[in-house]
């Protein structure tokens, strides 16, 4: 939490929930952020992190494209992809200095696909072997109308029942099973090879 504020404020002010917020009052909450971002001499980023979420930063960022059919849309990776090749896989990215997740999201889907979601919410927090790895955004799929251009050797694929698709990334497939489920957090388990 080096590159936020006041090193363990959004710690502190995730831990205290609605109920420390009830207790102090909204007011004396920013009063005292605030006067954090005065020390430490940079502007407040305030944010809302979703009950069960983490306030860590993770490596990378993805998003889970949800289609109003149910569908959603994923990357084909191609067979000379560094990671998951072959695989389908959310689109995303690793973050790049001095931006921020919602950020690196919007020029992840600029750059993979030629457009930008509207709205992003952060859903999932994915984990590898308990160390956080990526957060796993929300938003709307593009629609009919929209035109995609997809970086060379990738394409983008619909697909309806990616929980038991064997083609979908693992690492994907846990961050997808937690999404479905309502859950925050996802853990992959590096399996032990005998």
């Amino acid at each position: 939490a080096g590159g936020e504020m006041g090193s363990g404020l959004w710690r502190e002010l995730y831990l205290w929930g609605w109920s420390g917020l009830a207790t102090v009052g909204l007011a004396t909450l920013l009063s005292v952020a605030l006067a954090m971002c005065q020390l430490s001499r940079r502007r407040p980023r305030l944010r809302v992190v979703r009950k069960g979420l983490t306030s860590e930063r993770p490596k990378y960022c993805c998003v889970i494209l949800k289609g109003r059919d149910g569908r959603i849309l994923m990357e084909q990776r191609g067979a000379d992809a560094k990671v998951a090749k072959g695989k389908l896989t959310c689109f995303g990215g690793k973050i790049e200095s001095g931006e921020t997740p919602d950020e690196c999201i919007r020029r992840e889907c600029r750059e993979e696909t030629g457009w930008e979601p509207k709205k992003v919410e952060r859903a999932v927090d994915f984990f590898v072997d308990d160390k956080l790895v990526a957060y796993f955004y929300e938003a709307e799929a593009p629609h009919s109308t929209d035109h995609l251009k997809f970086e060379v050797g990738r394409c983008g694929v619909w697909v309806g029942d990616y929980l038991h698709d064997p083609r979908v990334s693992p690492w994907h497939h846990a961050a997808l099973k937690s999404w479905k489920l309502g859950q925050p957090r996802a853990n992959f388990v590096t399996p032990v090879e005998t």
